[in-house]
């Protein structure tokens, strides 16, 4: 079991923080997206996974993870929505953010990782991780998509 408590009890935290400065609703989404990705590598952690960077920046793009499994690697996209309440008739799923524009930006980035680390013919996947923090659940609800490719 990951430090779920501990992520939750910053989360919170940052929350309280931020609705004191509601006008600054930008961090509020870099907070949700920054737990989002610690709990997507926590994930990636306890089902085998070795994570070789966080947040990946070149010109071209942003990689969120990039993990290792089996000799393959993997470049992580992680999408993040908190759901305050639950409507069955509509819910954005987080998947629909990423459109085949931010799939080529990846791997852009991606190949630029494999140039600098001189991985040039490695086996990689795309991968798509999506985590809903919904609210009066402890913990956010994460959904492992391999090898996205739209």
């Amino acid at each position: 079991m990951f430090h779920v408590k501990r992520i939750l009890d910053l989360f919170y935290f940052y929350l309280r923080i931020d609705m004191l400065f509601m006008k600054h609703m930008v961090n509020k989404k870099r907070i949700k997206g920054n737990l989002g990705e610690d709990f997507a590598t926590m994930f990636l952690v306890e089902h085998g996974f070795g994570i070789l960077r966080r947040n990946y920046q070149k010109k071209c793009g942003e990689i969120d993870i990039i993990a290792e499994k089996s000799g393959i690697i993997h470049f992580v996209e992680v999408k993040s929505v908190s759901r305050e309440t639950y409507n069955r008739c509509f819910i954005h799923l987080p998947e629909e953010n990423v459109s085949n524009r931010k799939i080529s930006k990846i791997e852009k980035t991606a190949n630029l990782f494999l140039m600098e680390y001189k991985l040039e013919g490695a086996n990689i996947e795309i991968d798509l991780i999506t985590v809903e923090f919904w609210a009066g659940e402890k913990e956010p609800r994460l959904n492992y998509l391999p090898n996205i490719n739209f």
